[in-house]
């Protein structure tokens, strides 16, 4: 990993095949103590908690719990006419057509039911179903569906579902554990007076979006779960894989969840990253049929690009194969 030590860059780099690891390392200063990052350091996983959100989901689908055809009028029955239809396949694809529903920022404070009408008030950006859309607001409705579902805070939730029976104990929400210790700093263009995301409030701008702490080791831990038993089969195979567009739409790469597609082997692999809020990027690529995770967390604003960190570290498993 010689781009990460030469340009002083901060961050965790982890690679596992089948759970077991090949390479985790930590570079570079977690704040401005001159403390340095180790294997426990925690970092924002800024947009990669979008799949850690569909894996709760997916686990209730898995559990007989909910229908990935299942509509949003089912949990909402006052959702206006042209959004009660809405699929949660759709919403975990981004196929949903939903508009981003706030420009105020992500610390925001906003409630459940003020986020709600202010997703489904505009009109849908297209025909559900007939293209996909990045869209933070699909997962905030996700959230919503999740307390609905188990009658819990997403919060509480997310724990029962994904954080305990992973073993993930390292992983927390912004604002949930103002003094927790040994969490990155993020360093970037959008630097406030404390950029530590355990002192970020958590609200409904965010909420199944972002806003989760951890670790490359708790988010290996996620990773290799959701390529095993925790997922039904059918499952697994629908999440790693494209969704179809109806009306004759081109193919696209979201599965459900993830970025879909092949590698260069003719391989399925997944992807997801997320960035540049606060200074924290992050990344993972999940090379499904060979089993090999491959992730890196960071608190810089620049630096090293993550996709070549990503090469660079791919070599070490492609030598141990």
């Amino acid at each position: 990993m010689k781009k990460a030590t030469k340009e002083d860059w901060g961050g965790q780099v982890l690679l596992s095949k089948d759970g077991k690891l090949l390479l985790r390392k930590s570079y570079g200063k977690r704040d401005e103590s001159g403390a340095k990052i180790d294997n426990d350091t925690r970092f924002s996983l800024a947009s990669l908690a979008k799949p850690v959100t569909a894996a709760a989901i997916l686990r209730l689908v898995t559990l007989g719990k909910l229908s990935l055809d299942d509509t949003v009028g089912k949990f909402f029955p006052e959702t206006p006419e042209d959004k009660k239809s809405l699929t949660i396949r759709q919403l975990l694809s981004h196929s949903s057509g939903l508009p981003e529903y706030h420009t105020q920022g992500d610390y925001v404070k906003i409630s459940r039911q003020e986020a709600l009408k202010l997703i489904f008030t505009p009109p849908l950006r297209f025909t559900p179903g007939t293209q996909t859309a990045y869209s933070n607001s699909g997962f905030t409705v996700l959230a919503a569906i999740l307390e609905q579902v188990t009658g819990k805070s997403y919060e509480s939730a997310m724990a029962e579902l994904v954080f305990k029976p992973l073993g993930m104990t390292h992983t927390f929400f912004y604002g949930q554990n103002p003094t927790l210790k040994n969490v990155a700093v993020g360093y970037g263009v959008l630097n406030t007076a404390d950029n530590r995301p355990s002192h970020f409030p958590y609200t409904w701008a965010l909420r199944g979006a972002g806003g989760i702490i951890t670790t490359a080791t708790d988010f290996g831990l996620f990773c290799d779960a959701i390529n095993g038993p925790y997922l039904s089969k059918s499952v697994r195979d629908e999440m790693n894989s494209p969704i179809k567009i109806s009306g004759g739409g081109p193919p696209v790469s979201e599965g459900l969840g993830w970025l879909v597609g092949k590698s260069r082997r003719g391989t399925r692999v997944a992807n997801h990253g997320g960035g540049s809020m606060n200074g924290f990027h992050t990344s993972v690529v999940r090379y499904i049929d060979e089993g090999v995770v491959l992730i890196v967390l960071s608190n810089r604003d620049g630096g090293p690009d993550l996709l070549d960190l990503s090469r660079e570290a791919t070599k070490v498993w492609l030598k141990k194969s």
